[in-house]
C-alpha cells in the first residue's frame, strides 16, 4: 500500500493550461508593478536666494534677484512636464511657495511674487535641510 501512494504521487503533472496561467499571472502582476522607469516623475526643487544681497543692481535695471528668477523660467519651460517642481525662498527662513507642482504658469506666476527680504542670507542652512530630506531628485539653486 504504501509503494501505491509514493507512485501516485509521482505521476501527478500539472496540464500544460496551468503552465500557461501561471505565466499570465506573473506577466499581469510584472506589468501592474511598473518596474520600468522611462517615464517616471522627478522631483524637482526651485531655491531662490532672496536674501538682502540679491537687490544689488547688474548692469541696466535688474537686480540679481530679477536675474535669478529668469534663470529659474528657464529651468521650468526646458523641463518635461513628467516633472513636479516645489519652489523655496531661502530668507528670513526656508519657505515652501509652491509643493510638487506640475503648472509651469502657477510656478512662473510665484516666481514674480518673490521680493527680497532686508534678512540675513540662510543659503547654507537651508541647502543642508532641502539635501537632507531626500524628498528631491534634482535640486536648483538661483543666488
Amino acid at each position: 500500500r504504501l509503494a501505491e501512494r509514493t507512485r501516485s504521487r509521482q505521476k501527478f503533472s500539472p496540464p500544460l493550461r496551468f503552465f500557461f496561467e501561471l505565466a499570465l499571472l506573473l506577466l499581469l502582476a510584472f506589468g501592474v508593478a511598473r518596474p520600468y522607469s522611462s517615464g517616471a516623475i522627478k522631483h524637482v526643487a526651485l531655491v531662490i536666494d532672496n536674501s538682502f544681497s540679491m537687490s544689488a543692481r547688474l548692469t541696466g535695471a535688474d537686480s540679481i534677484l530679477d536675474r535669478a528668477k529668469t534663470e529659474a523660467k528657464v529651468v521650468l519651460e526646458a523641463a518635461s512636464g513628467s516633472n513636479s517642481f516645489t519652489l523655496l525662498s531661502t530668507s528670513p527662513v526656508l519657505n515652501e511657495l509652491v509643493s510638487r507642482s506640475f503648472s509651469v504658469v502657477e510656478l512662473a506666476q510665484a516666481l514674480e511674487k518673490i521680493s527680497f527680504t532686508f534678512g540675513a542670507d540662510r543659503l547654507d542652512t537651508a541647502l543642508s535641510r532641502i539635501v537632507s530630506s531626500g524628498e528631491y531628485d534634482e535640486v536648483h539653486v538661483f543666488t
